[in-house]
């Protein structure tokens, strides 16, 4: 190779290692259920133990540790039935830590802890929260659970998941949607189906930066390749 080649191989680096950097940093879907002090995380709850509902509604829980105390929000995104959405009933989080206070779009919600309880056909949780019969929240707006103190951590519990929570539906359509794997699936012909799964997340603005790095990155080095050329 000429000495010339070697010197643009050496220009280019800088390039490359920007693009490198952009994609590596990427981030990837949440897991493990973990979530820095100071952070705020995203888990999308998209299977369900009934088959009309599995992959085909999406619930968001947001970890904010942005406080003094972590707060999990609890908000329907989407689904694709015909079906009205009414309310979400329940919720289970893998860790020992309590519910203090609940707000948001709450209508018939106060604290209520479970230890160690199962939540059907997606295994045991740490914590079980459950409303009243007449729970309309968690659509129109996020419940918020505060918990008391700051947590960092939501393992995998035997079925893969960190998050449970119930859904119903108008028509008697019901089911549990969580981030883990059911152990079973059984149909409701209650609930219709009406387009298919939900649509994937907007991207955060902050991976929609950095993916914007690695491609200027990527385009500064073929700009400068094709100069000296």
């Amino acid at each position: 190779m000429k000495e010339g080649a070697y010197f643009k191989s050496w220009r280019a680096a800088p390039y490359l290692a920007a693009a490198a950097l952009s994609f590596m940093l990427l981030p990837g879907p949440a897991n493990a259920g973990s979530c820095d002090i100071g952070s705020t995380c995203f888990f999308e709850l998209t299977s369900s133990n009934v088959t009309e509902l599995n992959g085909n509604v999406d619930i968001r829980v947001t970890i904010n540790n942005t406080g003094g105390s972590t707060v999990l929000s609890l908000q329907y995104i989407s689904s694709g039935l015909t079906n009205t959405a009414l309310g979400l009933d329940k919720f289970g989080y893998n860790n020992a830590t309590l519910v203090s206070s609940i707000s948001g779009n709450v209508s018939d919600w106060t604290p209520f802890n479970t230890a160690g309880a199962t939540y059907d056909g997606f295994g045991t949780f740490l914590s079980l929260q459950n409303s009243g019969p007449a729970e309309t929240g968690g659509i129109s707006g996020a419940l918020n659970f505060t918990l008391n103190g700051l947590v960092t951590s939501f393992p995998e519990n035997s079925n893969g998941a960190e998050f449970v929570t119930h859904i119903r539906y108008s028509g008697s359509c019901s089911g549990f949607i969580s981030d883990g794997t059911a152990s079973g699936l059984s149909s409701d012909s209650n609930c219709i189906g009406g387009g298919g799964p939900p649509g994937n997340p907007v991207p955060e603005p902050a991976s929609l930066l950095l993916l914007g790095s690695g491609l200027l990155g990527l385009l500064g080095w073929a700009r400068r390749k094709q100069h000296l050329a």
